[in-house]
């Protein structure tokens, strides 16, 4: 608290104050400033109240940030009723506080008072005073240096006296200057008033003027003495000392007439006073954050414009001014030179860097076109509670782009599952507004009432979603927080979400959800609860404050934005917008006036809380226009990559009082694009959004940027803003240096025409150049237009540019095509990055720069049609440092380079146009009738017209004749346009070419060869490329003078060569219709052009066979051709589709073919002709192989045989027999012998046959054979060797699971059972032998089939590769450089082999393609549909779907299902085709709607079953001929799609099988199966709670499975003590099953406390996942208990491990098994001898003598370790009677207790921990356990097992027990206090009760003994003497009064 830092206040009086009911009001004023209040006394029965009392004073005003006063005035009713508010005054300090010490003197008008609502009217007067302090609040270390050279800001002085007044008057003198005023007392009643008042007034401007009053003050009025006015300049002419003397006063406004007014004496100095420049900084400050925080749109500040410096010259600075080029520099030493050297190739470097980074970006760029945006939300979970009962209401809202979606509402939960997917489709998307695009998911609670409350918010950004791995982030886990509101920090809730974005071409990832559900769910198991089923949080998402903090420091040559006006001078109202992960903060509106250069200051922090881990990568800041009477304009927008931020680990700490040092990351400029000047709205609103796209320079903002990730402390958690607390430090801001910008324009070409009002009719306008850096401009003359080109042979330059020293902060230089006068207009522009000017370092070469058209300006609106060329303009720029232009290496030559450009000579120039390929179509029959048009210095030239065609021929040359510049790079470009001639209208321009002069090579002579031409990509008139192509070249050629004629240039045909063209033509698929008629007769025609008549032509047969839109033609022919020998040259073949009609045929669609890749003789690009073709008739060839086979496993018999023989002679060596006996039938027995290994090697012959045979190791033998051999003495001590390193192996993996090894692993953990063995280890529940299905329907057909999907494959044409046949697509319609336009597309295919071969083909040996077998046959077609996925509803969130599958003319339908998205189709369709035919196979998804005709269609895929079936991989698919082992006809996933799009619209998986006719009757097909639906019940006995935190409450559970909208609830356990409620309550839940989503399958359970008076609060809740527990119950159709399941699982898991034979010896064992003793007796009987007793002698060597004697150590040991365990295992001694008995009596008390309900847990049931959200602690706290048991019986299962609900009858399967530690009523009254209230709240009652008592009993008792005492006193019992006489009468006199006593005491008795 500071006394000096006060605010003192006087309430005056009122006037005016309405009444009120009852007459005058009794008013009083209530004053609250900051947090203190204080009011006046009460003036009885006055509407216009004078109050006397004293001043109030407030402490701590700038301390506290007090910014404004609150008066209010009251009306007291005095008759004891509320008081009436009349009205309030707001008073603002900020005057008052810039004035300390001057007392303000306000009259305010009275407003309402919030909720006022009788009438207000008045107002009050108010004095105030604000003073300040001697001490300095702000920095006590400041010194008082900081005085030295501090600009004045305070006027002091002093009213000293008056002389010279005409009259007697009550005088006193008062000053103002710049609106701030200070006057003296009054002095009554004289001529020369003596003041001596000292006074202050702040004032900061010198160029003002002080005004001295000397008034009159009257009762009623104050009149004019006189005045005078002081310039500020003269006082400050006086310094500190100030101006002292007398000053003549004159009338009002300066006038001297009239009689004399006297004189004043007063004292001025204008001084710093730091104490108030502080306070005052400090004020404004605060002022400041407060009304940026509050986001008050009306925080504005006004800025006086800034004076451009930069344009006034300097003397240091004058001599840059001057023309540097004349300029010698300075003679530097070589090591200065070497360091300007280095310097120079640094900054090279840096600019090349830039320069590539900048094309890096533009190629990362997204593609444009159509894209789709999928947000999955699943689930939600540990939700903030909104609502009072401890609940939400959650629905989620998604926004991308402006639209919204939202999801359906849950009613009260905190977790629930949603499972919708939300689709947004865009069309036409730019790159940067889908890469910038983001997409905010907000969860809020539904209200029926009021605003809906926001409970959290995630963002992602498009961009980096596209980024990611299948262009998805999928089902992860988000964070939800709320910034809105400062009270909620932390996340707020999580929910799991998947979101895609696709875009053209893009294919969505397969995903195998119930596969991947089960191992998300294994990770999210929770450790001991529900045995590992208990579904926990996420825990892995840890949430982080951080702030993303971003300092607005000053903006620059912002553009004018408001127009000036007669009210208005202009200008902009700037402020800045920040906007990062769905929240945004926001600056000051800072005004500034003017026209140009508009520089506005903030200096003010935004600070934005962001929660990490975010995927929310763009942070956009944008500069904004404020309007007060309509929308907000923008200026331009920055996108700053939030992963490229600086990060600090600092702590920031606030202060009130002292200026703090500045330590965030240096600001730089960012630079500011957008429309240009004057467009706003929607014609303006893409380039003011995304600057890569704009045109136009809008100035620049300072920033900088940093993530601080320690949140200071007291910060608040929403966005809010800040003003500045930092000093400005010196080389902070952003370094300059200065610059040269230099521009030689020469010329323009194919500029656009535009018509000028202010010439002839017919004229063109002119045009001209402007090129800018920044808000510098260089502005060139106008010059004509001729025809297009326009010569402007100008050099200027800009000098001494002041720039950022940082390539990142220079601006581009932009080049802008003007029109003009009268009205100047940009019609196209260009922009160039500063880098690569700075990369060149003035030695660029002159070069053609492409103008684009500004989209915002249509033609209508002066501007160039888009549809029409812009031209393009050859400039040689430079751009580098200002000491770099003045360097001899760096200068221009003004005069030089204007004579290159201007000095001329005569050429001739040829143009080689050799031919054209794939040109755009035209005309509607696909084709054009092109010629090209040569332009050159305005002259044009044009080939011959080829006729029909989109690949002609040319080979002509074009020659011109001019004046050219002698270097070509200051030449004219050779414009090369095609054009198609139409006969009815005008000739259309299709596409163009520009080859600078600089590329057409020089020719020696007229004679001279032409250079090599190449292929050069055209472009369309918009400057896309249009796909087409043109060969050609140039050429100059020097001349003597322009009249020398040059000779005719000769042919430019290429050399050729005979070749042969062979086209096999197998037919056309998929015509369409051509204006509503169908193809009747079709028939391709084929052309091979060539020069004169070299080509080639044929024709087909018309052909309707099978039908006439997919007719086969099987048709070979050879042409005999003229080829180029050169590869370039190759022809193009014309395919071309007709109609035989009677009258005259119909072109139906047409294509070419690139021969060029075919050409035998160009081995560099050949490519062999596609002939994957298999063969369906070879038979022979399968018979050669037959026969092959057959011999190769003759001769491997014959080898295993004599093997055979080889062993038998072998095994004689060992003494092992194979006879049947030993004695006299030898041969018999060997006969025998050798029958039965014939029989083996036969049974195994398939394993040894195949071609995937590998040999064993063991030779001939087999590894059967091997086994049966008697073992050596090297074999069993290799055997006892691994036995020993398996078994440390053993121990030491035992070891570290002792150690924590299971305990540590990830997941849950399955709690402890007991099953009678020692140890207690916990399991995951997948460790346990519980086997689980993979998906609801029977998976055979599965089985060999998913072998492509497992390698990630979606498409089977991924894996063919190659097509047997070549397919061409035929196109019809035009090209239009606007898609919408454009009517081009594909009407069919064709499918052949085109061959070109450079001898005859009929003297090849063999045919290439043998026509024989593309015979038709019919072949059976089978498709398997399985299911879809990820389809797209047409309307709303879901569809009704259903399969239509056409080939040819056939088309099928199946059922449709119900609302779904991804439908289980599991159907099989069958159709009949013939081969080769209609081979297209379509498979559509369509919604069903029973309302309309028309179903939408969701999606459609196309399969071509020619390339298939004759395609050799897929013959070899599915081949079951011999031992192949081949893999079967794989499932694939098909992507859907809709015509004209490229966005996939969901995915179908599927399989199709191709067959012969002939084979379809004896291989039936693939039985598919949907699982059907089917009934099940749950059941769930909810059996009791333990350990809840409640000591006494009402109790009930609640339970929800899936998404259901009726939950079940158990009866209330009123009154439940200890948090030990019991229920014993069966709930049954019928459900359909298979469940449509696996999230379906969670079961929530919820603890509730009822309460009768308010709602119902939640205790605990949790979640448990019974998908698999569903789905084995489905798949094995049987009743599953699952927690009994769990537990005998359990018990074999342990008993496994402990070595039990069985779960019968888990109780009689004490952890060691007599089998393994009894085995490894066995074992060690086996390794003493052999079966028969015999042993296997082996004479010792003495090498193996220490092997044996190791080996007989380890038997000993193993003998020992083997007794001990047998002593161990020994069993123990029978139990007495008397165990017997006990053990009798425990079971029956047990029994006895499960009868009562207080026996122990079923072992059935499983305690689930029980878990609130905590959102003030951001922790989830424990509620306590609740026991349940589920059980899954199918429908027939639950009818033959009844069982009631709840407690009703029958109660059986399982019977359960009575409910215990119920309120029982009783008769006694304490007993049902204690039920109701519990026993605290009776214990405490009967507390007070003894104590009510006692003070009764205490009293009455009391009373009883102070009477009891009197009476014995009156008897003199007590308090007498016995020797003292009395008087007669005195006695008679007590005698009377003892009897009134006792008579009183009597009644107070009764």
């Amino acid at each position: 608290m500071d006394v000096d830092d006060r605010l003192e206040l006087r309430v005056v009086s009122a006037r005016d104050l309405p009444e009120v009911e009852g007459g005058d009001c009794n008013p009083f004023v209530l004053v609250k400033c900051g947090g203190e209040a204080e009011q006046t006394h009460v003036v009885n029965s006055s509407q216009n109240p004078e109050w006397t009392t004293q001043r109030m004073i407030f402490l701590d005003v700038a301390e506290n940030d007090v910014d404004h006063v609150v008066l209010s005035v009251w009306h007291k009713n005095l008759g004891g009723g509320s008081d009436v508010p009349l009205g309030q005054a707001i008073v603002y300090l900020r005057t008052v506080v810039l004035s300390p010490g001057i007392e303000q003197d306000d009259r305010i008008e009275l407003t309402p008072v919030p909720g006022q609502t009788n009438e207000c009217s008045g107002s009050l007067r108010v004095e105030l005073s604000y003073f300040v302090g001697d001490t300095d609040l702000l920095d006590d270390d400041a010194s008082d240096d900081e005085d030295v050279g501090a600009k004045p800001n305070m006027l002091v002085g002093t009213f000293k006296r008056a002389r010279g007044l005409q009259k007697t008057a009550d005088v006193y003198c008062s000053i103002s200057c710049d609106g701030k005023k200070a006057r003296s007392q009054v002095i009554k009643r004289t001529k020369g008033p003596l003041f001596d008042h000292d006074f202050k007034v702040p004032v900061s401007d010198g160029t003002k003027e002080v005004l001295i009053k000397l008034k009159d003050k009257g009762v009623l009025s104050t009149k004019l003495i006189g005045e005078c006015a002081v310039p500020m300049v003269e006082v400050a002419a006086h310094g500190d000392i100030g101006l002292q003397r007398w000053f003549r006063l004159v009338g009002a406004g300066g006038s001297v007439g009239g009689e004399e007014r006297g004189q004043v004496e007063v004292s001025l100095a204008w001084v710093y006073d730091r104490k108030y420049a502080r306070s005052a900084a400090r004020l404004l400050a605060g002022a400041a954050d407060v009304l940026a925080a509050a986001g008050n749109v009306f925080a504005r500040k006004k800025q006086e414009p800034r004076i451009d410096e930069d344009d006034k010259p300097t003397d240091e600075d004058a001599w840059m001014l001057e023309d540097t080029e004349d300029m010698v520099p300075l003679k530097l030493t070589s090591k200065e030179q070497e360091e300007v050297n280095e310097r120079r190739d640094a900054g090279v470097m840096m600019a090349d860097r830039a320069v590539d980074e900048l094309n890096q970006r533009l190629a990362d760029r997204l593609e444009p076109g159509d894209y789709q945006v999928q947000v999955h939300v699943i689930e939600c979970r540990e939700l903030k509670a909104e609502d009072l009962n401890g609940l939400s209401d959650p629905y989620a809202r998604v926004k991308v782009l402006d639209r919204v979606r939202k999801t359906r509402v849950i009613k009260k939960c905190t977790s629930c599952v949603f499972d919708e997917v939300l689709y947004f489709n865009f069309r036409d998307m730019k790159p940067n507004k889908i890469a910038e695009a983001c997409v905010d998911i907000s969860i809020l609670d539904y209200d029926a009432i009021g605003s809906h409350a926001l409970i959290g918010v995630t963002s992602f950004t498009c961009g980096y979603v596209h980024a990611q791995e299948g262009h998805e982030i999928y089902r992860k886990w988000c964070g939800i927080v709320d910034n809105k509101n400062a009270d909620d920090n932390g996340y707020q809730g999580y929910v799991k979400v998947s979101v895609t974005v696709l875009g053209p071409g893009d294919e969505q990832k397969a995903h195998d959800v119930d596969r991947e559900y089960q191992e998300e769910i294994e990770r999210e198991q929770e450790s001991g609860d529900a045995g590992g089923m208990g579904v926990s949080g996420p825990e892995d998402v840890e949430g982080k404050l951080r702030f993303l903090v971003v300092y607005v420091w000053e903006a620059e040559d912002l553009p004018q934005m408001d127009a000036s006006g007669y009210f208005s001078s202009g200008g902009i109202e700037a402020y800045v917008r920040c906007e990062f992960c769905g929240i945004h903060a926001r600056t000051c509106s800072v005004s500034v006036s003017g026209k140009g250069n508009l520089a506005p200051e903030f200096r003010e922090e935004l600070w934005l809380p962001v929660t990490e881990p975010t995927d929310a990568s763009t942070v956009t800041v944008g500069l904004w226009d404020y309007n007060s009477w309509s929308r907000d304009r923008a200026v331009a927008h920055l996108h700053l990559p939030y992963a490229e931020i600086k990060r600090d680990n600092r702590r920031v700490k606030f202060s009130m009082l002292t200026m703090q040092k500045y330590a965030g990351p240096r600001p730089r400029w960012h630079n500011l694009y957008g429309a240009p000047l004057g467009i706003q709205g929607k014609r303006g609103a893409l380039q003011n959004r995304f600057g890569d796209e704009a045109s136009t320079y809008r100035g620049r903002v300072l920033l900088s940027c940093e993530v601080l990730e320690r949140p200071p402390k007291g910060a608040k958690t929403v966005a809010h803003t800040r003003a500045f607390r930092h000093r400005a430090l010196p080389g902070l801001k952003p370094s300059r240096v200065k610059y040269h910008l230099r521009c030689l324009a020469v010329l323009g070409s194919e500029i656009p025409a535009f018509r000028s009002p202010s010439v002839v009719k017919g004229g063109t306008a002119q045009m001209r150049l402007v090129v800018s850096i920044g808000r510098h401009q260089l502005i060139f003359g106008f010059r004509k237009n001729e025809r297009g080109l326009v010569e402007f042979h100008e050099l200027q330059q800009l000098k001494n540019v002041e720039l950022p020293v940082l390539l990142e902060e220079l601006p581009d230089v932009c080049i802008y095509l003007q029109r003009g006068p009268p009205r100047i207009m940009t019609v196209c522009y260009a922009r160039v990055p500063a880098a690569a000017l700075l990369k060149e370092q003035f030695r660029g070469d002159p070069r053609w720069i492409q103008l684009i058209p500004d989209k915002c300006r249509t033609k209508r609106m002066g501007g160039v049609d888009l549809e029409n060329n812009p031209g393009a303009v050859l400039l040689k720029l430079g751009l580098g440092l200002s000491e770099d232009a003045i360097c001899p290496e760096f200068s221009w030559n003004e005069q030089l380079l204007l004579k290159e450009a201007t000095t001329k000579k005569p050429y001739a120039i040829r143009v080689y146009i050799y031919q054209a390929r794939h040109l755009p179509a035209s005309d509607e029959n696909g084709l054009l009738d092109p010629y090209v048009k040569v332009r050159f210095c305005g002259n044009k030239q044009k080939t011959k017209k080829h006729d029909m065609t989109t690949s002609p021929l040319f080979y002509e040359t074009l020659q011109f004749s001019e004046e050219l510049p002698e270097d070509p790079l200051y030449g004219p470009d050779v414009v090369l346009q095609v054009w198609d001639a139409d006969r009815m209208g005008t000739n259309t321009h299709m596409a163009l070419l520009r080859m600078p002069m600089s590329e057409l090579e020089e020719l020696s002579s007229e004679a001279a060869r032409p250079p090599e031409p190449t292929w050069r990509p055209l472009s369309d008139v918009s400057g896309e490329p249009c796909g087409g192509e043109l060969l050609c070249c140039g050429a100059r050629i020097r001349k003597h003078s322009t009249k020398e004629k040059t000779a005719r240039p000769e042919p430019i045909t290429p050399a050729m060569r005979q070749a042969w063209v062979e086209v096999t033509v197998l037919g056309v698929r998929q015509l369409k219709t051509y204006n509503l008629q169908t193809p009747s007769a079709p028939y391709v025609r084929v052309a091979v052009p060539g020069p004169g008549d070299g080509g080639g032509e044929f024709r087909t047969l018309s052909s309707s066979k099978p039908n006439a839109r997919n007719a086969n033609f099987i048709y070979r022919r050879v042409m005999c051709v003229e080829m180029a020998e050169q590869a370039r040259f190759g022809p193009q073949l014309d395919l071309r589709v007709y109609n035989a009609g009677y009258t005259s045929d119909t072109l139906l669609g047409a294509t070419s073919v690139d021969l060029s890749h075919k050409l035998p003789w160009n081995p560099q690009e050949y490519v062999a002709p596609q002939s994957e073709l298999f063969d369906d008739a070879e038979q022979r060839q399968r018979e050669a192989e037959a026969e092959k086979k057959k011999a190769a496993e003759a001769a491997l018999l014959e080898a295993q045989e004599d093997a055979e023989d080889e062993f038998a002679d072998d095994s004689g060596a060992v003494g092992v027999s194979f006879g049947a006996g030993d004695g006299d039938n030898d041969d018999e027995d060997s006969s025998d012998g050798e029958s039965i290994e014939h029989h083996e090697l036969a049974r195994r012959e398939s394993a040894v046959v195949g071609d995937n045979y590998q040999d064993s190791g063991v030779g001939a033998f087999d590894s059967l054979i091997d086994q049966a051999l008697p073992e050596i003495h090297e074999d069993v001590t290799y055997k006892e060797e691994q036995e020993r390193i398996a078994e440390e192996i053993e121990h030491e993996q035992h070891e570290s699971e002792n150690k924590g090894g299971l305990l540590s692993m990830l997941g849950a953990r399955f709690s402890s059972v007991d099953t009678g063995l020692d140890t207690h280890v916990d399991y995951k529940l997948s460790e346990l032998p519980i086997t689980f299905p993979s998906q609801w329907a029977a998976a055979d057909y599965l089985a060999g089939r998913e072998w492509w999907v497992a390698q990630g494959g979606l498409e089977l044409e991924r894996y063919l590769k190659t097509r047997p046949f070549e397919t061409y697509p035929v196109y019809r319609g035009k090209r239009h450089p606007n898609p919408a336009k454009s009517t081009l597309r594909e009407v069919g295919h064709v499918k052949a082999i085109i061959r070109v071969l450079d001898e005859d083909p009929q003297f090849e040996n063999e045919p290439f393609f043998p026509m024989a077998l593309l015979q038709p046959q019919i072949y059976a077609i089978r498709v398997y549909c399985i299911r879809g996925a990820n389809l797209q509803p047409v309307a709303g969130t879901s569809c009704d779907p259903y399969v239509r599958v056409k080939l040819g003319k056939d088309t099928e339908t199946r059922e449709h299902k119900k609302k779904t998205l991804k439908p289980d189709i599991y159907e099989t369709f069958e159709f009949r085709t013939t081969l080769p035919g209609p081979a297209e196979l379509k498979i559509q998804l369509k919604d069903y709607s029973r309302f309309k005709p028309v179903h939408e269609l969701l999606g459609e895929t196309k399969i071509d079953l020619e390339d298939r079936w004759f395609h050799k991989q897929w013959q070899q698919l599915d081949e079951k001929e011999g031992n192949s082992k081949n893999k079967l006809k794989p499932i694939e996933i098909r992507a859907l799609r809709k015509e004209g799009s490229r966005v996939a619209r969901g995915q179908l998986h599927m399989w199709v099988e191709i067959r012969p006719e002939r084979e379809v009757q004896r291989e039936a097909p693939v039985e598919l199966s949907a699982p059907e639906p089917q009934e099940f019940e749950v059941r769930i006995i909810c059996w009791k709670t333990k350990e809840v935190p409640f000591e006494c409450g009402d109790f009930y559970a609640e339970f929800e499975l899936g998404a259901s909208d009726r939950k079940r609830s158990t009866d209330i356990h009123w009154r439940c003590r200890s948090g030990r409620a019991s229920w014993n309550w069966r709930i049954k839940m019928p459900i359909t099953l298979p469940l449509a989503s696996p999230e379906m399958g969670r079961l929530s359970v919820l603890l509730w406390d009822k309460d009768v008076v308010k709602w119902n609060d939640v205790v605990g809740q949790t979640q448990l996942d019974l998908y698999r527990w569903l789905l084995k119950a489905y798949r094995e159709n049987r009743s599953v208990n699952v927690f009994k399941e769990i537990n005998d699982a359990l018990r074999r898991k342990r008993a496994e491990e402990a070595g039990l034979a069985n779960e019968s010896d888990l109780e009689s064992s004490d952890g060691s098994s007599g089998d393994e003793e009894s085995d490894e007796d066995e074992g060690d009987g086996e390794g003493d001898g052999g079966d028969d007793g015999e042993e296997t002698k082996e004479e010792p060597s003495p090498d193996n003598d220490d092997e044996k004697s190791a080996s007989s150590k380890k038997k000993k040991k193993k003998k020992k370790d083997k007794d001990e365990k047998s002593e161990a295992s020994e069993p123990p001694p029978p139990p007495d009677k008397q165990e017997m008995a006990d053990r009798d009596a425990h079971y029956f008390v047990e029994q006895l207790k499960t009868m009562a309900g207080i026996g122990p847990l079923d072992e059935t049931a499983q305690w689930l921990r029980l878990t609130y959200k905590d959102q003030k602690r951001h922790r989830v706290v424990a509620r306590g356990s609740i026991a349940i048991s589920v059980e899954i019986l199918p429908k027939e299962d639950a009818d033959n097992r009844p069982a009631g609900a709840g407690i009703s009858e029958p109660n059986q399967n399982p019977t359960l027990p009575p409910r215990t530690g119920r309120m029982a009523l009783s008769t006694n009254p304490f007993a049902v206090l204690q039920e109701l209230f519990g026993p605290r709240c009776v214990m405490i009652f009967c507390c007070c009760f003894c104590l009510c008592v006692f003070f009764v009993l205490w009293f009455y008792l009391g009373m009883y003994y102070v009477n009891i005492y009197t009476e014995l006193e009156a008897f003199g019992l007590v308090g007498g003497d016995d020797d003292v006489e009395v008087d007669d009468t005195v006695a008679a006199d007590d005698a009377a009064t003892d009897d009134a006593a006792r008579r009183m005491l009597r009644g107070a008795w009764m």
